[in-house]
């Protein structure tokens, strides 16, 4: 405002000089007037550029842009945990409603059960002594043995099918008779001779691994007495061998 007054003061002396000099000649009046007016003019066009300047607001620094961001942040993040404090609320009261709708018929049905089982014990303790009671009817001599109850299946319906088939076969067998049954009977016992054949071959292999857990003395005694029973052996079959030559005499 200062420099706005002084501004209108010096245009006033200009014009009021040029009032004086209009007299003496009008090109030099015209020309200050031309002069007090342009610098009236810049005078004003730097005081609306100081005017938008100061009605502008100030740019914030980086450090405080950080800030402000950081405040923001906060709040967001503060917002963000007051949501999921409020969804776990939720969660746990609808676990807790739900706890308590079900309490009440989980009871009811608990004890609906532990009725009915304890009605079903009771009905298989009955059928088991008056299963007991007519088993040594029958057989009086396993009345102290304990009976073994199993359910039947179909599976054992198809064992006792197989069992009659490989029955006829070795009778088919024996006969010569080359049917069907006696195949079967056939295979059946190869499939045994199979498995005899697997077994003394897992035997063979735990043997061998228990004598390489054997310390050198433990093995030597094991040794002594294998070759100890090995000779009994061959004693006792040398005697029977002797007895059978007497009998076929």
């Amino acid at each position: 405002m200062g420099r706005l007054a002084i501004s209108f003061a010096v245009y006033a002396m200009l014009s009021a000089h040029t009032g004086a000099v209009h007299g003496q000649g009008g090109f030099l009046g015209n020309l200050l007037t031309n002069v007090a007016q342009g610098a009236l003019q810049e005078v004003q066009r730097k005081q609306q550029m100081l005017a938008q300047a100061a009605s502008q607001p100030d740019m914030p620094s980086v450090a405080e842009q950080e800030r402000i961001e950081a405040i923001q942040k906060a709040k967001m993040n503060q917002i963000s945990a007051t949501e999921a404090q409020a969804a776990v609320k939720d969660v746990v009261d609808t676990y807790k409603q739900l706890e308590q709708d079900l309490a009440m018929p989980l009871a009811e049905k608990t004890s609906h059960l532990k009725t009915e089982r304890l009605k079903l014990m009771r009905r298989i303790s009955t059928l088991t002594k008056q299963t007991r009671a007519a088993y040594d009817a029958l057989h009086p001599d396993m009345v102290n043995n304990p009976l073994i109850i199993v359910a039947k299946s179909p599976e054992d319906d198809m064992r006792a099918v197989a069992n009659r088939i490989d029955a006829q076969g070795s009778l088919d067998d024996l006969q010569g008779i080359m049917s069907p049954c006696a195949q079967f009977h056939n295979e059946r016992e190869a499939q045994k001779k199979e498995l005899q054949v697997v077994q003394s071959m897992n035997n063979l292999d735990e043997e061998a691994r228990a004598l390489s857990r054997m310390s050198p003395s433990e093995r030597l005694t094991y040794d002594r007495n294998m070759a100890e029973e090995y000779g009994l052996k061959k004693e006792q079959l040398a005697t029977d061998i002797k007895h059978a030559g007497k009998y076929n005499r």
